[in-house]
Formats: C-alpha cells, sequence, structure tokens
C-alpha cells in the first residue's frame, strides 16, 4: 500500500513537477509570442506605414505623371515608353531648329517659347503703337475729309440750287418757247389752210374753164388766177344778165301747166356744156355691151351711177352732143370701174377713148340736191317729190331740206319748174333758190335733165320700174 502510495506520489510529484514546467514553458512561449506578436505588430504597423507613405507618394507620383501628362498634352492612359518615344521624336523633328543646341526638356522648351513670346509681345506692342499712329492718321485725315466734305456739301447744294434756279429759267423759257412755237405752228397751219385753200380755189377756178366761151378758153390756162376769176365773173355776167331775161320771159308766160312747161323746155338753147370731164373710156367689149374706165379715184363711187359718154377730141362737149349713157356695174381697183353700156347708137358708137362725165358724182363730197318748184311726173296733178326723192336715194344723193337751201356744199339745183300760181312760198323759194345758185355757181337743171343724168326717165317712173337696158 505504501508502496503504491509513493508510486502515486511520486506520480503526482513528477505529474506537479511536468505540469509546473509546462506551466513555465509557456509561461515563457506566451511571453515570446506575446513579444513577438508586438514586434510583429510593431513591424505590419512599420510597414503599413511604409506602405501608406509608398502608396501617398505612388499617388502623388501618379497626380505629378497625370499633370505632367496633361500639361504636355499626352492623354492618361498613355504609357510612359510611349510618351518617351514621341517627345524624342518631337524634339528630333519639329522642334530640333526651334531650341537648336539647348537641352532637350520641356522647362527649357517653356523658355524658348517664353523667350519668343515675349519677342511676339514686343512685336505686337509695337505693331499696336504703330496701327495707333495710324488710326490716329486716318482720325485726322477723316476729320479733315470731313471738314472737305462738309465744304463739299455745300458747294454742291449752292451748286443744286443754282441748277434748279436755272431749271426754273429754262422750263419757263421751255414754255415760253413752246407758247411761241405753238403760235407759229398755228400760223404755219392756218397758212398751209389758207395755202390749200388757195390751191384748192385756183383748182375750182381752172375748172371754170369749161364755163367760158371757147374763144377765151384757148388763153384761159396762161392767165393769172386773179385773170381767170375775172373773165369766169364776166362769162357768169352775161350769162345772169341772159337768165334774168329768160326768167322774166317765163314769168311773162306764167308756165304752171305740163304743156307749158314742156313747150318752155322746147324752146330753151341746146348749147349747154359738161363743165368737168370725170373720166376716159380704155377698153369696150362689144360682146358683153361692156367698158371699163380710167377715173382719177373710185372714191364716194358706187354701182348704179349713170354716166355719160362724149367724144373723146372735145374739151369742153355739150350736152347734146353725148354719144350714150353708161351705168356703172362693179369697182375694179382705185382708178377703174366696169360699166354696162345702157344707151348707145350704132351711127356713132362707144369706143376706147371716149371721156364719161356725170353731174352727179363728186369724190370729194356727197351729192347734195336742192328741188324747187311743182314736180310733176305724170298727168296727176298731185305732186310726185316722192318719187324724185327716191331717184336722188338711188343715185347715193341727198335732198337738202328746205330750211337749208342752196349753199357752196350743193352739188345741183333740180327746177321742176313754177309751182301754182296761187302758192306765192313756193314760188319765192324757188325764185330765190335759183337766184343763190347763180350766184355761187351751183347748176340748174330741169327734171328731165335729172332723170337723163340719173339713167331715168318720165314713163318708168310713171310705171314704177326701172328702165330696162336699152339696144341700139
Amino acid at each position: 500500500m505504501s508502496t503504491g502510495r509513493n508510486t502515486v506520489a511520486q506520480a503526482l510529484n513528477i505529474a506537479l513537477i511536468v505540469f509546473v514546467m509546462l506551466t513555465f514553458v509557456l509561461a515563457i512561449t506566451t511571453y515570446l509570442f506575446f513579444s513577438q506578436r508586438e514586434d510583429f505588430k510593431k513591424q505590419a504597423k512599420e510597414a503599413t506605414t511604409t506602405a501608406e507613405k509608398a502608396t501617398t507618394d505612388k499617388n502623388a507620383t501618379d497626380d505629378f505623371r497625370k499633370k505632367l501628362q496633361e500639361l504636355i498634352g499626352y492623354p492618361e492612359e498613355k504609357i510612359q515608353s510611349d510618351i518617351e518615344t514621341d517627345v524624342n521624336n518631337l524634339f528630333a523633328g519639329k522642334l530640333d531648329d526651334f531650341i537648336k543646341d539647348k537641352p532637350k526638356t520641356f522647362v527649357d522648351l517653356a523658355g524658348a517659347l517664353l523667350d519668343t513670346i515675349q519677342e511676339k509681345d514686343k512685336l505686337l506692342e509695337a505693331s499696336k503703337q504703330a496701327r495707333a499712329k495710324v488710326e490716329a492718321e486716318m482720325e485726322s485725315k477723316e476729320a479733315n475729309a470731313s471738314i472737305a466734305l462738309t465744304k463739299k456739301d455745300e458747294v454742291l447744294k449752292k451748286l443744286e440750287t443754282d441748277r434748279a434756279e436755272e431749271k426754273k429759267t429754262f422750263d419757263e423759257e421751255i414754255v415760253s418757247t413752246k407758247k411761241i412755237s405753238d403760235e407759229i405752228l398755228a400760223k404755219q397751219k392756218k397758212s398751209d389752210e389758207r395755202s390749200r385753200e388757195l390751191d384748192g380755189i385756183k383748182e375750182e377756178i381752172l375748172k371754170a374753164k369749161s364755163l367760158v366761151s371757147i374763144k377765151i378758153q384757148k388763153d384761159f390756162s396762161a392767165k393769172t388766177s386773179a385773170e381767170q376769176v375775172g373773165l369766169v365773173l364776166a362769162e357768169l355776167r352775161e350769162r345772169d344778165k341772159k337768165i334774168v331775161e329768160t326768167n322774166s320771159l317765163l314769168a311773162t308766160l306764167d308756165a304752171a301747166s305740163p304743156e307749158a312747161q314742156a313747150a318752155v323746155r322746147a324752146t330753151r338753147p341746146k348749147d349747154e356744156r359738161i363743165r368737168q370731164i370725170d373720166g376716159r373710156i380704155a377698153v369696150v367689149d362689144e360682146l358683153l355691151r361692156e367698158v371699163i374706165v380710167e377715173v382719177p379715184t373710185t372714191r364716194s363711187m358706187r354701182p348704179g351711177l349713170f354716166f355719160e359718154v362724149f367724144h373723146g377730141d372735145e374739151p369742153a362737149p355739150l350736152v347734146s352732143s353725148k354719144k350714150g349713157i353708161i351705168e356703172v356695174i362693179r369697182l375694179e381697183g382705185p382708178t377703174s370701174v366696169r360699166a354696162r353700156i345702157s344707151k348707145d347708137s350704132n351711127r356713132d358708137l362707144i369706143v376706147a377713148g371716149d371721156v364719161v362725165a356725170s353731174s352727179l358724182w363728186d369724190p370729194d363730197r356727197q351729192l347734195q340736191i336742192v328741188v324747187v318748184g311743182f314736180v310733176q311726173l305724170d298727168n296727176d296733178p298731185a305732186s310726185d317729190l316722192d318719187q324724185l326723192k327716191g331717184v336722188i336715194a338711188g343715185i347715193g344723193g341727198v335732198l337738202v331740206e328746205e330750211q337749208i337751201g342752196v349753199t357752196l356744199s350743193t352739188s345741183l339745183v333740180v327746177d321742176a319748174g313754177k309751182p301754182d300760181s296761187k302758192n306765192n312760198k313756193e314760188t319765192s323759194r324757188r325764185d330765190r333758190a335759183i337766184k343763190e345758185a347763180q350766184r355761187v355757181g351751183v347748176r340748174v337743171v330741169d327734171v328731165d335733165r335729172f332723170l337723163d343724168m340719173a339713167g331715168r326717165d318720165r314713163e318708168s317712173l310713171e310705171g314704177r320700174s326701172l328702165p330696162a337696158v336699152s339696144s341700139r
């Protein structure tokens, strides 16, 4: 038992020793561990501090690098080797001549650029000063130019005022000149009208050649207009004297009945002459019984107009010597007409060269006819004035109203004979009209002569039909 107890005690002692040793070892180990741990912490802290400093330095370096790259114009992602290559190439290429023998650094480059900029600034400042000087000179010149322009405007205004005055004076002179010119033109026009009137009078006087006797006609054209007028007036006075004597004789006869009027017409002289030749026959067509007549103009001419035909060798043929009558059927041109042979004779044929005349046509005025007296175309006691009006209208004429009477525009006066002795008013009107016609030189014919001119006769009017084209 005791041995066992000793063994146990021994074992416990050993265990205790072991425990103590292990505790000591544990304490030493713990101490060492904690000691190393503190070292480790200190080292870790130092390492952390170093790492943080390295990180800060690295970040500062990176920031510096970024700012440097931004400053020199390179992007952030550009690596250093590429930047160095580009910088070397830049200095070796474009900037080599600029910095020449200076160190190839951006500081030196900046210094060179700064020097260059300062030089440029000096040049720019000099340029500004020169420009300011030029501008000052320009302002001075502009001021002088403004003064000169003001003076010029004043001169121009004065010139404009003078020009306006001159224009006003010129316009007044123009108005005055135009007024004088208009007066001169009016006088010239009046003078021309008088000249044309005188020429017309001379032509009319020449037409009066046929009114004088054949003896006077020989030297009529060689006379002056005044002498011609004197000859015509002398002829008209002689004829007026004869007409007055004849009218006195007729008045004593008091020829109012148709039978008496016919007897008076039969006693009238047959020596009435044609006053004016109107045309000449150029061509005769015996088969068609038509002729071509050459006239000065066909103005106012119309189909249905009758012309009397006379021998072409008679300058002023007698009415009684007519060869026949032709009727215009068509206008061939401005100076020619086609006519139908209405009356002719086998003993004296119408041939080329014969002349034609009509008192019922005037190219320059309308046919105006005054009818006086009592118109009686048949045995009926009633007036036949309406039938005579129809004949006048048929040849393109106009019957002049009673209140107008005979004027210088009258073409012909048709005397139908003395009215009823009880109608003093018509008698007086007839006498006044015939006397005025004699005074102004208007031709007076009786009814039968007028019907003959118009291509009619009493028989055709009594039957109210136009006369047929007569044969030979």
